[in-house]
């Protein structure tokens, strides 16, 4: 019921915001909140024009944007001043060979498309143009010169920022129009782009002014970022579902091997000691005993798209005990709490965007990643087994629990102990390598037992198709759960409520001493719950923003690898066993969530300051 009442609540209060936005002009059209506008990632594009307005009444009404316009108009400021100065283009290069460019020209010859007394230099060695750069540009200081500064990448020239005649252009906003695709190649071909131009714009706050050649200013202003309701509908099925269900099929048709092998029961057998303390509702020997290990064990080894299968099944094992249908187990919902603090070894994935991101040790996260999600994942059983009055301390779970710790220690020192490169290769090929064994394992072991299979009247490949099948029935049996969740966050993100809880929890914070370092990095932990995608976003903005090895970028890396979506595990498990009320479920989930992340900003402060 409080998963209902939830999902209910999201989207009445997201919709009522969404109006109230457009009714206060907050927002211009709800044309995009069902269509959405990410796969565009101009905002100058997103944008609906309001008004067209003259020069003399932008003047009269907005002094201050005017005034702007008057500063970096390009007309008078770079076009007509170009014809009479000199001018130097400035191309840093990331290429092995050159490392920057100048192409220097006394002025443009606009009429015979010429560039009197161009020099073009080329540079092998960063010091030697940066040197060359500084020494041009002190001898032209004391003219009406004109700089424009570059770089390359594997688009061509990017411009980056223009002194014109004494004034600087770099807002990304106005430098937009003279970075269309297709860039140019050559600083001449980029200098005929930029004397085209007689329009500025100006973006102020949501709005955006265009002077046009005609002397009228047109009044755009740019929606809200929106991934829109239909197109997340797209999304979930296009890359999200179908994706799961070619990993369900595949993996189903190996679990169906080793429940006809019996290799599930020696597992289950082996397990019950410790499974049945903590979920007394199983019976001796349960199947979903060696589901759960397989789970834990994928999730553990940072292999998510194959934990998920495991996970389903132990899910559908649990609920064939289930007396009530429709409302959740005390075991699923122990089962599930402990997926809340996403307990992992290799954060492969971690790892791999903070080397995007030029981190200096992309693998420094690691260890503290492991410690939050392991206090994490204690403290899910602890909360857990007080709710439903379970003794925590007997001897298969204290020793179970020893032995995790004391794996845990050596792992840590011998990660410690290995050089960076060793480091990467040995996290990246853990993971992969047990799955891989893991697979290699129950083939052969079915091929041992296939006398098994004869008596059934079968063999080992029919079986892993009458296994696969089940893959398929699963998938379609959890797609309708995952869009009618991940639609209501959607809705949700859209509105603009998280914006503002996030910024009223950002300055209550600060306002209570919390450093500027940790309030910049919540607003990971904030989405994560609700959307990997969003928080990821988030992460990569932090580490851009603040540098991958800065206390708020690191800090966020914690916050992503150390929590699981909650919402959507909730929805995917308990949609795939149809079960409606979840109980206690969600409440203790965003409460180990909380505890990741006080237990993250600890962890990250103490590790890197």
């Amino acid at each position: 019921m409080a998963l209902s009442r939830f999902w209910s609540g999201i989207i009445i209060i997201s919709l009522i915001s969404i109006l109230f936005a457009v009714i206060s002009g907050k927002q211009y059209t709800l044309e995009n909140i069902l269509t959405g506008n990410t796969a565009d990632d101009d905002p100058l594009k997103r944008r609906l024009v309001i008004t067209e307005i003259s020069g003399a009444l932008l003047r009269q009404q907005d002094p201050k944007t005017f005034a702007i316009f008057d500063a970096v108009k390009p007309n008078d400021k770079f076009q007509k001043s170009v014809k009479k100065t000199t001018l130097a283009v400035f191309t840093a290069s990331a290429a092995d060979s050159v490392k920057g460019k100048i192409f220097y020209t006394n002025y443009i010859d606009l009429g015979n498309k010429t560039y009197p007394g161009q020099q073009n230099l080329q540079f092998t060695q960063t010091g030697n143009f940066l040197a060359t750069s500084d020494s041009l540009r002190n001898a032209v200081n004391d003219q009406l010169a004109n700089l424009v500064y570059c770089s390359t990448d594997a688009k061509g020239i990017r411009v980056d920022s223009i002194y014109a005649y004494g004034n600087i252009m770099k807002d990304s906003i106005l430098l937009r129009r003279y970075n269309l695709l297709p860039r140019p190649v050559q600083p001449e071909d980029m200098l005929a782009r930029l004397l085209k131009d007689d329009n500025p714009l100006i973006c102020r706050r949501d709005t955006v002014y265009d002077w046009k050649s005609s002397g009228s200013i047109q009044v755009s202003a740019r929606n809200l970022y929106a991934d829109g309701i239909l197109s997340t509908c797209s999304y979930v099925v296009n890359k999200l579902w179908i994706p799961l269900l070619g990993i369900l099929i595949f993996l189903c048709g190996l679990m169906n091997l080793l429940k006809e092998s019996k290799a599930d029961e020696k597992l289950a057998r082996l397990l019950s000691p410790f499974f049945r303390k903590i979920f007394p509702e199983l019976r001796h020997g349960h199947p979903a005993f060696n589901y759960m290990t397989l789970n834990f064990a994928a999730n553990f080894l940072g292999l998510d798209n194959a934990a998920t299968p495991f996970g389903l099944k132990a899910m559908e094992s649990m609920q064939e005990d289930n007396p009530d249908k429709n409302k959740a187990s005390n075991s699923q919902i122990m089962f599930l709490c402990l997926h809340a603090a996403g307990l992992t070894l290799i954060p492969t994935s971690i790892i791999g965007y903070r080397a995007v991101m030029n981190a200096a040790n992309p693998a420094d996260v690691m260890l503290p990643i492991i410690i939050t999600s392991f206090i994490g994942t204690m403290a899910a059983l602890l909360f857990v087994s007080i709710k439903q009055r379970i003794n925590l301390f007997n001897k298969p779970v204290v020793l179970v629990v020893s032995a995790a710790t004391t794996l845990f220690a050596l792992l840590f020192w011998y990660i410690g102990s290995l050089a960076d490169i060793e480091k990467a290769r040995f996290t990246g090929n853990l993971g992969v390598g047990i799955f891989l064994f893991v697979i290699v394992f129950v083939v052969l072991f079915a091929n041992w037992k296939e006398k098994l299979f004869t008596q059934n009247g079968s063999n080992i490949y029919a079986s892993f198709i009458e296994g696969s099948k089940e893959g398929i029935a699963t998938a379609f049996r959890i797609l309708p759960y995952m869009i009618a969740m991940l639609v209501a966050i959607s809705i949700f993100r859209n509105s603009g409520l998280m914006d503002i809880i996030m910024g009223g929890l950002t300055k209550l914070l600060s306002f209570v001493g919390v450093s500027k370092e940790i309030t910049n990095a919540l607003p990971v932990a904030l989405l994560r719950p609700f959307s990997a995608g969003g928080a990821r976003g988030f992460m990569f903005d932090a580490m851009q923003q603040f540098g991958a090895d800065s206390l708020t970028g690191r800090l966020a890396c914690l916050f992503e690898g150390a929590a699981e979506t909650t919402f959507y595990v909730i929805a995917v498990y308990f949609g795939a066993v149809n079960v409606k009320d979840t109980r206690y479920t969600l409440g203790i989930m965003l409460l180990v969530d909380l505890v990741c992340v006080i237990t993250a900003t600890i962890v990250c402060s103490f590790w890197f300051r």
